[in-house]
């Protein structure tokens, strides 16, 4: 009797664990049910333990059918948000505007270990690491350059041209603007401040190899290399997750 009992929810548990979307849904009739009257001990007849102990398992297969049908596909998408938060956030205000005293190592060190910990974390169809991992390469070089920038800035002092500072401002506002709206747009105008910025800061009449000219030519390479990754079109910031077939 007990077996033809069982045979209705083995069969109703195999019958859904044969779909996708209902197979954790089967495994656990098929599964739990069968615990919940496996009988411990025959000589011992307690209906309320064992009732206790039946409901106790159905609303836990309850909840973990919920999680896995509810917040289960959304991780990944969460999970990805999650980590462009992380990476909008170490340039829009720790680039910019940081505290430059170790700012430099602590940059590079903080993408290095989250680019690590993308390209380690379980595969995930939901997850587009491939993307995840480009944007943070492309956040550590031009994080590099805006840090970098401001360093010399601070080195030259008032040997670079009059209005530079407000144009490095505009400049690190536009590279943060990009990565915090992720619009054409931004690209766009993070590239016009960029070529405004090297406009602001021409190479000199003169070309000397001391420290301040070298020190300039630097800021200008760096800015340079910025144009080139925002003109890049094989890898726009502002490209959405693609959908995989």
């Amino acid at each position: 009797m007990l077996a033809t009992s069982l045979s209705i929810v083995v069969m109703v548990g195999s019958y859904l664990n044969a779909f996708a979307k209902t197979a954790i849904l089967g495994l656990g009739f098929s599964l739990y049910f069968c615990f919940i009257v496996a009988i411990t001990n025959p000589t011992v007849y307690n209906p309320s333990a064992y009732l206790d102990t039946g409901f106790a398992l159905l609303c836990g297969i309850a909840v973990a059918a919920v999680a896995f049908s509810v917040l289960m596909p959304r991780a990944g998408d969460w999970i990805s948000a999650q980590y462009m938060k992380q990476i909008r956030g170490l340039i829009a205000h720790g680039a910019r505007e940081g505290d430059l005293d170790d700012l430099l190592y602590t940059f590079e060190l903080s993408l290095r270990d989250f680019i690590l910990m993308i390209a380690s974390a379980p595969v995930d169809a939901r997850v587009d690491r491939d993307h995840l991992i480009g944007w943070a390469f492309a956040a550590l070089e031009i994080g590099r350059s805006m840090i970098q920038v401001r360093l010399d800035t601070e080195r030259l002092g008032n040997a670079l041209p009059t209005g530079w500072a407000a144009e490095q401002d505009a400049w690190l506002a536009a590279l943060a603007e990009v990565f915090e709206a992720v619009t054409p747009q931004a690209a766009e105008g993070a590239l016009m401040a960029t070529r405004r910025a090297l406009d602001r800061l021409p190479l000199g009449p003169n070309i000397a190899v001391d420290a301040e000219t070298l020190t300039r030519y630097r800021m200008r390479a760096l800015l340079h290399f910025t144009e080139l990754t925002l003109r890049d079109d094989t890898f726009a910031l502002w490209q959405t997750r693609q959908v995989q077939a």
